[in-house]
C-alpha cells in the first residue's frame, strides 16, 4: 500500500470517528464519560483522546468534570 493510499484511508477513518462522536454527544444531552464513548465506538481510550483534544480545541466539545470523571458535551 502506498503512503498516500495509507493516509486518505486514515483520514476517512478518523472522520468517521469523529462523526459517531458527535452525534453520540449530541443524542445524550447529559454528557458521555470516555468510558462510555469507546464502549460505544469501539475503540481504545488512546485513539479517542487525541480526537476529543481535537474537538476540545475546537471548542466544539466541553469537559465538566464530577470527581473523578470527566463529562465531554457538545457545545
Amino acid at each position: 500500500m502506498k503512503k498516500e493510499e495509507y493516509n486518505n484511508k486514515f483520514k476517512i477513518r478518523r472522520r468517521m470517528l469523529i462523526d459517531k462522536l458527535i452525534k453520540l454527544l449530541d443524542e445524550d444531552r447529559d454528557g458521555l464519560s470516555i468510558q462510555n464513548l469507546i464502549d460505544n465506538l469501539k475503540i481504545s481510550r488512546i485513539s479517542i483522546m487525541p480526537i476529543l483534544s481535537l474537538l476540545e480545541g475546537e471548542k466544539r466539545v466541553k469537559i465538566r468534570e464530577i470527581g473523578s470523571v470527566k463529562l465531554y458535551y457538545l457545545t
